[in-house]
This record gives structure tokens, sequence and C-alpha cells, in this order.
């Protein structure tokens, strides 16, 4: 079976075409065609503000999130005219539209980065920066990656991190990110030794993450010093002392910074 898909709007100059609403809704309906989403559902949703969106679906209590697309990535919608009767026929599929952003919505459970379709959000802005050692990794190297990752990849605080000292049969590259030594004994940027320490907070992590492509693992420690003055997040990659190899929980726990508000 081929699929095919024909793009009559690529020409169009109706901006809002392709900026409209999406809603995912957790539920199975009996039915494929418009509904009137703008005049029955959108005026009940209630903004809470950092704690998301709530509103209800037939009755049922959900709470949902606005959701943006990774950079470079559009969402189109299409429609089918006619189902072909064989599944091995061919299908052509019409752009009609597309949206910039969706809001996702959860009716068991609040909305969260551990959520499969948050993860796939994250893993398509990541992925064009994955490179392996090799052109593939089995399962069993991902759980040896994931059993990995519950030590300290430079366990050694008196020698300067490299870049190859981490077997890469068990790690994952990202050449365009960055990462500090996993330790909570002391602040980690090299050569501090001030005292006073503090964990650093998520919200930090993110901004950090977001703007140097710089990923601080969970239950690192700063001084009071280095968490105002982040200049050291510069010399730290440009002085080779930051490391470029990820393990399957570091990686899990970007995923999860990216629903993290600051």
């Amino acid at each position: 079976m081929s699929i095919q898909v024909e793009n009559n709007l690529k020409n169009s100059e109706d901006k809002e075409l392709f900026e409209q609403k999406a809603h995912y809704i957790p539920c199975h309906i009996e039915e494929d065609g418009p509904a009137n989403v703008k005049a029955y559902f959108e005026p009940y949703v209630v903004d809470k503000g950092n704690e998301g969106l709530s509103a209800t679906f037939r009755g049922h209590s959900v709470d949902g999130v606005k959701m943006q697309l990774p950079e470079g990535y559009r969402a189109v919608i299409v429609t089918e005219g006619k189902r072909p009767l064989s599944e091995d026929a061919e299908r052509k599929f019409q752009v009609i539209g597309g949206f910039k952003e969706l809001t996702y919505w959860n009716w068991d459970k609040t909305p969260s980065s551990n959520d499969n379709l948050a993860k796939s959000m994250v893993w398509m802005d990541i992925a064009e920066t994955v490179e392996l050692s090799t052109s593939c990794i089995c399962h069993p190297c991902w759980k040896k990656a994931d059993k990995a990752s519950q030590e300290d990849l430079a366990t050694s605080t008196s020698q300067p991190p490299t870049h190859n000292h981490t077997n890469h049969s068990n790690s994952i590259a990202l050449p365009n990110y960055c990462r500090a030594i996993a330790t909570s004994s002391r602040c980690f940027v090299r050569g501090c030794q001030k005292t006073d320490r503090s964990r650093v907070t998520d919200s930090l992590r993110k901004k950090i993450l977001d703007k140097y492509n710089y990923y601080i693992p969970q239950n690192n420690r700063l001084c009071k010093v280095h968490e105002k003055d982040q200049s050291w997040v510069l010399r730290d990659k440009e002085d080779g002392n930051s490391l470029n190899v990820f393990t399957a929980v570091h990686i899990q726990d970007m995923f999860s910074l990216s629903s993290v508000r600051i």
C-alpha cells in the first residue's frame, strides 16, 4: 500500500489555514468529520496558569497543556476523499490546513514530560544531532546504557574530563550538546573550592540547556557565585572540560526539562 499526499495549498496566501487550533483528546469517537469545537468545547476551557488547563468532555474532567512543535517542523491536516476498499490499494490525501501548536489533554492524570506524545516532541528536536558510534544500537546495549547512567561517567575530580574516556558502546554522542560531570559533593564547576553550594534547580537547568545546549545532571550542586554568574558555561565548553556523551537516563531527564516552566 502506498500513500500519496497532495498539497494544493502550497501557494495559498491565507495564513490562517496553517494556524488552526488542534486538540489531542484521549478518547475514540465513532465519527470522522467536522465538529464545532469553537462553540461547544473551547469556551469551557479554564486556564490555570502554571498548573495548565482544565475542561470537561462529555462529563469527564480533563487536564491539558499547550505544546509547541519543535523548531523547523510543521503539522498539516489532511483529508481523504474516499478510502479504497482494498488495503493494498493506493490512498490519496489532500492537505486542508495545519497548525503550529496543539493542546494535549489527559483525562486520568495531569500531562507530563513522561507522556509518549511529549517525549516524541522533544526527541524530534534532539534526533537531528544524535550521532551513534554505530549505525544502530541493540537492546542489550541500550540496557547497559540505562544501567551505566546510575554511575558517574567521570568519577575522577583530579583529572579534567575528556571526550574520549567513555565507552561509546554504552552511550550516545550529541555533537551539539555538552554536559557537566555528575557530582553532588561539591560545586561541579572545575577548580571551584567554595564550600557553600546548593542543588541546581530544574528551572536553572532548563535555562542553561535552552541557552547554551549545556546539560546539568540531576542533584548537581553549584555555589552561589557560579549560580549568579554563568559565564563558566562558555569557558567550560571552550576549554574542553565538558562531556558530549549521554546515557539513556540523561536524555530522559532532558525530555523532562522540556516541561519545566521558567
